[in-house]
């Protein structure tokens, strides 16, 4: 069933709306209630009978807001497709225009309405309300609400109050007259500030602000340049510099001082604050984020350490307490209490470490310090590099490193407590001509007290050392009266060399000594080198004359050999205590003792050896035995023995005079 409504048009409809008026025009106080008649058609036709109508009110033709109320009304009685009802939405007509919505569905049916459209527009009756009551004096209570500008166009004879707080107005007051300006100007809680300035003003009571909860800014140019934003408790937030600037919400006596761009090149710069008591003095793109930490200008720092300090520079980064970075160009300060002075690449990652500029040096250590230079790595704790690429990785370490370093070419410690210099034009104390990478001391002596060599440790004295093919050397000379200088060695570690700079042995002497008288105490033969038959014979072993080879010896074959020439020194620990030998000439293998104790392989199977008997060759291989045979002992005997040997094969210690 289809259905449709239309409002009544023409002369009933005026004529509905002219009782309407004449009405109220006799009861004042009627209030907001108002008849509406329309006409439903359904099925094409005048519609009759019960119907369930509901009314909404709207400020738009289609959409908008609903103003008031839903209303329903049902059943309502239509006739011959006439039907009235008395609708009031309340005080919802305040000039504005209003669109009436309208259902409609079958008495008692529960299906939904059925919208009918478009929306009706209420027109002239409804303000006929307001119209009536504006004739004469009304009470307050009806002038609530708002007037549109439209409804207060005129002129006004008598003096009017209009002191609701929502009034607004608009222009210059050109139009005004027979104003105080003194009053509008003078002091107080409703005085004025004068563009050239104000007399008898006391503090506290006249000042520039606002007394709500509000922000106060101030523009330049239309633009703002300074805002304060309140907090009564604790400290207003003051942003000074380009209107990007701002203070994270929440924060409290943050302070932006200036800097910042609103556009720059195309680009907006803020700078930001979101630690409390957070300060950045100006520049661009900086921010605050740790507590009473500050950045005093520069551009993209970023601080977000607690008391931390950013003074400048570029991109520069100080997040741990109370860190500091002076300026420069990509600087970290991240252990705590750390400081980068300066430069660029710079990282104090230690508690307490220092880099005091320079370029891509880490103080890495607790209390580490590198003053400048390139490269320098501190990550000892209380360690020190400066230079280039010196490396104190170890606690306590002292290096110094000079400009020969570089990234491959580094020179650091490797042990605690260290002091290291790499310095190879030379060390100077007291004077600037130094041998290269040597040490030179120009005025006063040189100490040194329980030095060690990392070779022998627990050692002390002074060491030359080199790994290397030549050795160091020691001059004690008088270059003044040219004359040679006293010079006492203890070297428990290394060869001495005189007249040599390849010391071979202890105490290598290349030309003539001379001494009044020596006293060995590492040995108890004269011996010297041969060459042997043999690649190696036995220490102790009975050698004789090689007549096949000469000059080379043999180890001994035959009882009674008047070739006998020694014994291998060495055996049972005891070494030769002087050891004859000319380099080039006469070389050999092994030392043979030709004088002295040293002890011999003996054989005891053809009779025992006593003390003081007489040894020779025995047909045992390298072996001594006693020489009982008297008629052939001549020219075969080895010594004398000062050790016995009863049975069988031993050791026997014999006194070398060879017979």
């Amino acid at each position: 069933m289809r259905k449709d409504f239309k409002p009544v048009q023409g002369a009933l409809l005026s004529l509905m709306l002219l009782n309407f008026n004449l009405e109220f025009s006799t009861a004042r106080a009627q209030g907001t209630a108002f008849t509406y008649q329309g006409r439903l058609n359904d099925g094409g036709a005048p519609a009759n009978g019960s119907y369930d109508l509901q009314f909404a009110l709207y400020d738009a033709a289609s959409s908008g807001t609903q103003q008031g109320n839903v209303l329903t009304n049902a059943p309502t009685g239509v006739s011959n497709g006439l039907f009235i009802v008395t609708l009031d939405f309340g005080n919802q007509f305040n000039g504005d225009a209003r669109w009436l919505a309208i259902g409609v569905r079958t008495n008692g049916s529960v299906t939904p309405y059925s919208t009918l459209s478009p929306r009706q527009r209420i027109t002239a009756v409804p303000y006929a309300v307001t119209a009536s009551n504006l004739t004469g004096t009304l009470p307050a209570v009806q002038l609530s609400g708002t007037l549109s500008s439209s409804q207060l166009n005129g002129t006004y004879s008598s003096p009017v109050t209009l002191n609701n707080a929502g009034n607004s107005f608009s222009g210059d007051g050109s139009g005004l007259t027979g104003v105080n300006a003194m009053s509008l100007g003078g002091l107080g809680p409703g005085g004025f500030w004068q563009i050239a300035g104000n007399t008898g003003t006391t503090a506290g009571v006249n000042y520039l602000g606002t007394t709500d909860n509000q922000p106060l800014e101030l523009h330049v140019n239309g633009s703002r340049a300074l805002r304060m934003e309140p907090n009564t408790s604790v400290a207003p937030n003051v942003i000074g510099g380009a209107p990007v600037n701002f203070v994270t919400p929440g924060i409290v006596g943050a302070t932006i001082a200036g800097g910042g761009a609103a556009n720059y090149l195309g680009s907006a710069y803020s700078n930001v604050v979101s630690g409390v008591f957070g300060t950045v003095g100006g520049g661009v793109q900086n921010t605050v984020s740790g507590a009473e930490a500050t950045v005093g200008g520069g551009y993209l720092n970023t601080d977000s350490g607690y008391i931390a300090v950013i003074g400048g520079g570029y991109d520069n980064i100080a997040n741990n307490n109370e860190a500091t970075v002076g300026g420069g160009d990509f600087n970290t300060a991240s252990g705590a209490e750390a400081t980068v002075g300066g430069g660029g690449n710079n990282s104090a990652t230690g508690d307490d470490s220092v880099v005091g500029g320079g370029g891509g040096n880490n103080a890495s250590g607790e209390a580490a310090s590198v003053p400048g230079g390139t490269g320098n790595i501190a990550g000892g704790e209380d360690s020190f590099a400066a230079g280039s690429f010196a490396q104190a990785t170890n606690n306590g370490s002292f290096v110094w490193s000079d400009d020969t370093g570089s990234g491959i070419n580094t020179f650091g410690s490797i042990v605690n407590n260290q002091f290291l210099i790499r310095a190879t034009g030379g060390v100077g104390i007291g004077t600037a001509q130094t041998p290269p990478g040597g040490l030179r001391v120009n005025s006063g002596g040189l100490a040194v007290t329980g030095a060690s060599s990392p070779n022998y440790p627990g050692a002390a004295g002074v060491f030359l050392e080199k790994f290397g093919t030549t050795a160091g050397a020691i001059y004690a000379y008088n270059y003044n009266a040219n004359v040679p200088l006293s010079l006492a060695l203890n070297s428990p570690g290394g060869n001495v060399g005189i007249g040599t700079l390849t010391p071979q042995n202890t105490l290598d002497v290349n030309g003539i000594t001379r001494t009044h008288s020596i006293i060995i105490t590492g040995g108890s033969d004269l011996a010297e080198p041969f060459r042997m038959d043999h690649d190696k014979i036995p220490q102790g072993a009975v050698v004789v004359i090689d007549e096949e080879h000469p000059g080379q010896l043999k180890m001994s074959t035959a009882a009674y050999d008047t070739h006998v020439a020694g014994v291998v020194s060495g055996a049972n620990g005891i070494n030769p205590g002087i050891a004859l030998h000319q380099a080039g000439a006469l070389d050999g293998d092994q030392n043979v003792a030709l004088s002295g104790r040293v002890y011999v392989l003996a054989d005891a199977t053809r009779g025992a050896i006593h003390p003081g008997d007489l040894l020779t060759t025995s047909d045992t291989p390298g072996h001594a035995m006693k020489a009982g045979d008297r008629a052939r002992a001549p020219g075969a005997v080895l010594g004398k023995a000062m050790t016995g040997l009863s049975t069988g094969q031993g050791m026997v210690l014999v006194l070398v005079t060879l017979q």
